[in-house]
């Protein structure tokens, strides 16, 4: 964000309650990202100018930019002064490391995917932290390019290159920068400015707001951060509310007028009925009459069931037995006989 840009500033209300809420409008036509946030009535764009050299259909371009996780943060006042939050730069979830995602890269004053990404790299190497996902390939069997985009894919979170953000600018401001080049330099900075001592004992607090629940490797990221600078980065996550459309289904000209009718005359039906029982209740002295049910000349009513008959006996032959003769002895085979030799002793 330039200098003479104004900071917006809005009320954060309570730390826990959600006072607003994401909205992304997407334009397919020029590939912007509008974000505004109901409830501080604040609005931000992300454009990309040169999403349009890698000649995708309109359809492709909303797909693209409605995955987006957006964010801001916000450096957060002390508690003797009234609750505000005084924003610093926006980002978008994203690396631009890919063959397509360079593109898709945010123009100023929005943080550059790429560049940040780098740097939170480095800053997660010099805080000791391991950032390799199985996501970092993307596809790619290349060794050199799986070892250089080792860590890439947690890196192109938003509140990671957020909170990457946040250590520059007071690295910056308090004359650290130009040592925190090399791993070892970037780790010895941090550690002085952990030692650095704030005007008033008000060591600066940051908030970073998103449009969706963050995961939990980033809150470690957090945490590491915190224990290595005493720097508190909150995550505040926020709800992301979408647009809905309701179908109306245009019914026609007779339709309307018969269902119309059809009301009309089913409601004055209704009213009858309700005068025909009033005037029951308040005028008619006739005595009952209750006819009983053997007297009851209603042809609908019924009577008795006749009983039913029994079955009529059914004479059921026995199948005819098979004769059976005696087999003759022409068919019977000879026994077969053992000769035994007998041996004289």
């Amino acid at each position: 964000m330039s200098d003479h840009e104004a900071i917006p500033i809005f009320a954060g209300g309570t730390p826990t309650s959600p006072s607003f809420f994401f909205h992304h409008h997407i334009n397919p036509q020029t590939a912007s990202l509008h974000i505004t946030l109901l409830g501080p009535d604040l609005c931000f764009t992300f454009s990309h100018p040169h999403a349009h050299s890698l000649h995708l259909s309109p359809r492709d371009t909303y797909a693209r930019l409605d995955k987006k996780t957006t964010g801001f943060i916000a450096l957060s006042s002390s508690p003797p002064t009234p609750h505000t939050h005084s924003i610093l730069a926006w980002a978008e979830s994203g690396h631009a490391a890919g063959s397509t995602g360079l593109c898709f890269n945010p123009s100023p004053p929005a943080l550059c995917n790429l560049v940040w990404s780098t740097r939170a790299l480095a800053l997660a190497r010099a805080l000791g932290i391991n950032m390799a996902r199985p996501f970092d390939a993307m596809g790619s069997r290349c060794p050199v390019l799986q070892a250089r985009r080792a860590g890439l894919f947690l890196a192109s979170h938003v509140e990671v290159k957020l909170a990457t953000y946040a250590i520059h600018v007071l690295l910056r401001l308090c004359g650290l920068y130009g040592s925190a080049r090399g791993g070892d330099s970037l780790r010895h900075a941090l550690w002085q400015l952990r030692r650095v001592e704030w005007p008033e004992s008000r060591t600066p607090g940051f908030d970073i707001f998103l449009s969706r629940k963050n995961c939990p490797p980033c809150l470690e990221f957090m945490q590491r951060v915190y224990a290595a600078t005493r720097i508190r980065i909150r995550i505040r996550w926020r709800h992301r509310v979408q647009t809905v459309s309701y179908d109306q289904i245009a019914m026609r000209g007779n339709q309307s007028l018969d269902a119309a009718t059809d009301d009309d005359q089913d409601s004055d039906i209704d009213a009858e009925g309700q005068e025909q029982e009033q005037e029951q209740e308040q005028g008619d002295t006739s005595p009952l009459v209750i006819t009983p049910p053997e007297l009851s000349t209603n042809p609908s009513a019924k009577g008795p069931r006749p009983r039913r008959a029994d079955p009529l006996p059914v004479e059921k032959p026995l199948p005819a037995t098979p004769e059976t003769q005696a087999p003759s002895r022409s068919c019977v085979k000879p026994a077969r006989r053992s000769v035994l030799r007998q041996r004289g002793g």
